[in-house]
Parts: C-alpha cells; structure tokens; sequence
C-alpha cells in the first residue's frame, strides 16, 4: 500500500517504511486539516490562494522564470516560481517550449508511474467496529492498521501476481484502519469510520466494476469484524485518484513509480532532486521529488530552505 514491489532493487528503502510503520501517525480531523492548517498561516503571513485556477504555463525569459498563465487568461508575476507537480506537468507541459537540458526533458518524458493505484472504501457505521479475532488477540482492537484476507507470503505474492496481470478480485485482500478510535473528530458520538484500501490496477473498467469490488470487499470485511449499521458507503477508485488529484497521473498516488532510477538522488532526476532546476527561479516540491510520498512534508520543506536562500542571495534573485 505504500507503493514499494517487492521485486524492486530498493532494499535501501525497508529500514525507512518499517520505522515509518513503527511510527504511524494520522492528522486529527483528516489529512485534509493539514492542508488547511497550511492555508490558515499563509494568508494572515501576505499570501494569496488561487484555488480555482490552473496553471497553464510556466514563463522564461532571457534572465529565467517572469511567473506563471493561467486558465482565465491571468497571469502572476514573479521571478521565483516552486512547482508540486509531477515531473511531466512541469516540464513538459508548463515548460513547453523552454530549452533545457536534453537530460532533463528526456527524464521527464520517461517518467514511470506506479503499475499499482487503490481502492477504497469508505464508511460510516451507526455503532462500533469490532475485529471477532480480538477475542484471541486484544491488540487487533488497538491496531491503527489491520490486514484482512491473506495469510501468508506467498498467498500475498499470489494475490500481487494477479493484481499485475489485470486479474482484480474485490475481497481478497483488505488493509482495514478505523479513525474515529484514534480520533473522536472523525465520526459524531455513536458513530465509526472505516477506511478500507486495496491494491488495484488503473483500468477504465472502474466505472462499472466498482460497486462489485465494493461489495466483495465489504463482504470480506463482515468476515471479520462485527459491523454496526452502515449508513454512509464511498468508493475511491483508480480513476477517482487521478479526477480528484490530477498530479496522481493514472492513480499515481506518489507522483510516479519508486524504481532505482527515481528515488534518492535521482527523484526525479539528477539535475533536480536538490529542489533547484536548470531553468533559472524554478524550483521542485512535491512527492515526484526527494524524498517522495506519503504527506511526509519533506519535500516541501527541503524547497523552501533552498528558496530562502536563493532569495537572501541578493536582490536581483527576488
């Protein structure tokens, strides 16, 4: 579920994702509160939030970025522009036309997506939510992730071979987490919160297979645990992932595939992966960057320590 294949070279990456598990977190309130947290800091500090506008391009002149067009025809100023978009949109799309690198261009034209995307499953339950194995192992009731389906490797191995080769089957394999037992913010007094995921591929077929793998997968969750009434039901597809989050090219949930060539200082290549780019005032944030995914907010942060310092490097930079 965090887009590592298990038949890629990246054991470098193992030690990072199992501290990571060790240390799970959530936003109280939703991942979105993060966001809007952001947002509430940014404009009392003199920021501007253009929320329903596209960037259509990114502007280069002689002495390197002049700001960004965008849809409605408006365009803003500025001499140090930072992207959160995925390598292609950058600089392939906002840049058209801009020389660079023959490397670079290259690097973003072969960008690689992830073979695997989601599937969710979403619901609110009148009542609780309780894993019948509890009754052996206490701590399932405990666990901020559960795993239901699969119980060994090589039925995990089977079940991945399958998703790759287009086979998806709903109500194989589920990873199960209940906010509202963590945080009393997600559901009203009473109520629960499932969030349901599985491994799935990107195929046009979501649009009428996937009240059926929603069933089967809420079938395989009943299996398991002694659900309340449910009274609200979402699905998250592939295609969802992608109309909501148009950076997540083909339900690309890390902005592109974690492959030797594309993670460390490669991500996204070796002429950027330091947030600064060949085109003057452009600099990278976002997941398609060092060090990659998952609301880290570390990519984020490494830019804007760069452009501190391409800002206090003197005037004519601003």
């Amino acid at each position: 579920m965090w887009g590592l294949a298990l038949d890629e070279p990246l054991g470098f990456l193992f030690p990072i994702y199992l501290c990571r598990m060790l240390a799970a977190g959530r936003v109280k309130g939703g991942a979105h509160r993060l966001s809007s947290a952001i947002y509430r800091a940014f404009v009392p500090a003199g920021g501007v939030v253009l929320d329903a506008t596209e960037a259509t391009r990114i502007v280069v002149g002689a002495g390197g970025v002049s700001g960004v067009e965008c849809g409605d025809g408006s365009r803003v100023e500025g001499r140090t522009v930072v992207s959160t978009l995925n390598p292609r949109q950058t600089f392939v799309e906002l840049l058209r036309g801009v020389a660079m690198p023959e490397d670079l261009r290259a690097s973003a034209e072969g960008w690689q997506w992830e073979e695997r995307s989601l599937f969710g499953l979403h619901l609110g339950v009148k009542g609780d939510v309780r894993f019948r194995a509890a009754a052996h192992e206490p701590r399932l009731d405990e666990a901020m992730i559960v795993f239901l389906g699969l119980e060994t490797d090589d039925e995990l191995l089977a079940h991945l071979r399958r998703v790759d080769a287009g086979d998806d089957r709903g109500g194989e394999w589920l990873h199960v987490t209940v906010p509202s037992r963590f945080d009393a913010s997600a559901a009203p007094a009473g109520h629960a919160v499932v969030r349901c995921e599985s491994v799935a591929r990107y195929h046009d077929r979501w649009r009428e297979e996937a009240r059926s793998f929603g069933d089967a997968a809420l079938a395989l969750l009943a299996r398991h645990a002694e659900l309340g009434e449910v009274v609200l039901r979402r699905h998250h597809t592939p295609l969802d992932i992608e109309r909501k989050l148009i950076t997540m090219h083909r339900g690309s949930i890390k902005h592109g595939a974690y492959k030797p060539l594309q993670m460390g200082y490669y991500r996204p290549n070796d002429l950027c992966s330091r947030s600064a780019t060949p085109v003057a005032g452009l600099f990278l944030g976002g997941a398609s960057m060092y060090p990659g995914g998952m609301i880290l907010g570390g990519p984020g942060y490494l830019a804007a320590q760069v452009v501190v310092e391409h800002l206090a490097s003197g005037p004519s930079s601003r």
